[in-house]
């Protein structure tokens, strides 16, 4: 009974905190449906390295068997992220760098990447291969 007790308080501190800051998530730890269908379909292509922000780029391994320059922790992980945010910020100079740098074969423009400030309009150097719902997927040429 005393252990219970003095368990109790922390408890329920424990618990406040974690409800505080379940509240306080940006975007959910799972896939939208339309993620899941470009998955699909990034998987069905031939192999390649993709480019997707870290949150994409943590399952795009496991679900398409592609190289992810975000997935995981990597050596120069740090350095990658840089260049992600580089490549989601900069002008088409600095993004075909980035692009020859890692060799990529395809970007991901999903959810993570929109909320990221990922922008792809009319780059001459991306194919877009895919398009449903709120998810693109392009080949670099």
């Amino acid at each position: 009974i005393i252990f219970f007790a003095l368990s109790l308080p922390w408890l329920l501190v424990f618990n406040l905190n974690f409800q505080l800051h379940a509240r306080d998530v940006k975007q959910p730890d799972f896939f939208h449906q339309d993620e899941v269908a470009a998955l699909s379909f990034l998987k069905q292509q031939p192999p390649g390295i993709v480019l997707s922000s870290g949150r994409s780029g943590s399952y795009i391994p496991y679900y398409t068997d592609k190289i992810s320059v975000m997935g995981g922790t990597i050596a120069g992980e740090e350095q990658r992220k840089s260049d992600y945010r580089i490549f989601v910020s900069g002008n088409d100079e600095e993004r075909r760098k980035i692009l020859d740098k890692y060799r990529i074969s395809y970007v991901f423009h999903g959810y993570s990447e929109v909320t990221d400030g990922m922008k792809l309009e009319n780059e001459t150097y991306l194919e877009q291969i895919y398009n449903k719902g709120s998810v693109r997927i392009f080949r670099v040429r």
